[in-house]
């Protein structure tokens, strides 16, 4: 029997130990409701929870940016009702003043509240704002630049270059190559960082059209030399510029992260509308208003066409977002929250340990007494 070392004692401090971490983790996960605390509780399990984490926060921004994204377009759009509405009744006042059985007095009564009618839509266009962002007064209308080199002339079969749903702000080059009727598509005009290449035949008239990366390319031609492309020496480059951008992912790909979009310009005298100047004062300026105004409507409705795809499209974008956002939060949670049935009854082992164990150090520690027996 020895007394300067007490093995036993030893021993059940040891277990005794284990079981009150044991106890500590089990009470920590359970007050702060996750496996992972720490690093040292899951190195990998971490690393993937905090990305899986940081994709679940972006796809619930994405979803209220892709909302705000919808409530832009429907304020824009019931502007456009009202100004679809004004138009409607311009034109039913240029109906009555065609007709010649009106005298100038009462035409000039028609004129007095179409001209206020003309007012009215620019004042609608000027003052229709989302937050601090004017919508239809110009200031969301994308511009198409070109910059055609001596490649793309009407001598080489080519009368220009248009793009549908290209990225704001951003300058795209094409090359066109002979041998293999290939248009390659770039984001720069140094000819790096290609997009993609697009197999295409040419056509012996008219036009045709490619659709890259979701970037719609209209090639317009004259008469194409048949079975072949005329060669591009050098970068021809166009670029689109103006509109908003809604972020609708969670990454950084302009093409698919990024809705790019422009509202056209609504004033009256707008190139888009074009009937800030008309008159209705004779029958004859009255029957031209009546042409200029039905233009005019159609094109409000196309604008409004537009608004209305682009507000299903988020809507079905919300949709996917927020599937998204279920399943990686189940795969996060799963990684990172604790299970609280395996918790508690690991909470409860470790309450039983540690009990069990302050009784046996205690047994442990009177064993070495036993040696005063001897000493009698």
């Amino acid at each position: 029997m020895r007394i300067n070392t007490n093995v036993n004692a030893l021993n059940a401090q040891r277990n005794l130990q284990v079981s009150g971490y044991d106890l500590a983790k089990a009470l920590e996960r359970l007050s702060s409701g996750k496996r992972v605390n720490r690093a040292g509780d899951d190195a990998a399990g971490l690393a993937i929870g905090q990305k899986l984490q940081a994709q679940v926060r972006g796809l619930g921004q994405a979803i209220r940016n892709a909302q705000d994204g919808i409530s832009m377009v429907q304020t824009a759009e019931g502007a456009l009702d009202e100004t679809q509405a004004i138009l409607q009744r311009m034109r039913e006042l240029a109906v009555q003043a065609a007709n010649g059985s009106l005298a100038s007095d009462e035409r000039s009564k028609i004129t007095a509240e179409f001209q206020n009618l003309q007012q009215e839509i620019t004042r609608i266009a000027q003052t229709t704002q989302f937050g601090d962002t004017y919508l239809i007064n110009g200031n969301l209308a994308q511009t198409a630049g070109s910059a055609l080199g001596a490649n793309l002339t009407a001598a080489n079969g080519f009368l220009g270059v248009r793009t549908v749903g290209a990225i704001a702000a951003t300058t795209y080059s094409i090359t066109v190559d002979t041998a293999t009727s290939t248009i390659y598509l770039f984001r720069s005009a140094s000819n790096s960082n290609i997009q993609t290449a697009v197999q295409f035949s040419a056509p012996t008239a008219g036009s045709f059209t490619v659709t890259v990366g979701g970037v719609q390319v209209d090639l317009l031609a004259s008469v194409l030399a048949t079975g072949s492309i005329y060669a591009s020496t050098g970068a021809t480059t166009f670029s689109v510029t103006g509109g908003t951008s809604m972020m609708i992912g969670t990454g950084n790909t302009q093409t698919y992260d990024a809705l790019s979009f422009g509202l056209l310009n609504m004033t009256a005298g707008s190139s888009g509308l074009a009937v800030g100047s008309l008159q209705v004062d004779t029958a004859s300026n009255a029957n031209e208003a009546i042409t200029k105004i039905t233009a005019a409507i159609g094109s409000v409705s196309s604008e409004r066409a537009k608004l209305g795809a682009l507000q299903n499209r988020m809507e079905h974008t919300i949709n996917n977002l927020s599937i998204s956002f279920e399943n990686l939060s189940a795969s996060q949670s799963r990684i990172i929250d604790a299970d609280f049935a395996y918790e508690v009854s690991q909470m409860v082992r470790g309450q039983i340990l540690q009990q069990a164990g302050t009784a046996v150090a205690a047994q442990a520690n009177q064993l070495p007494q036993g040696v005063l027996a001897l000493l009698r």
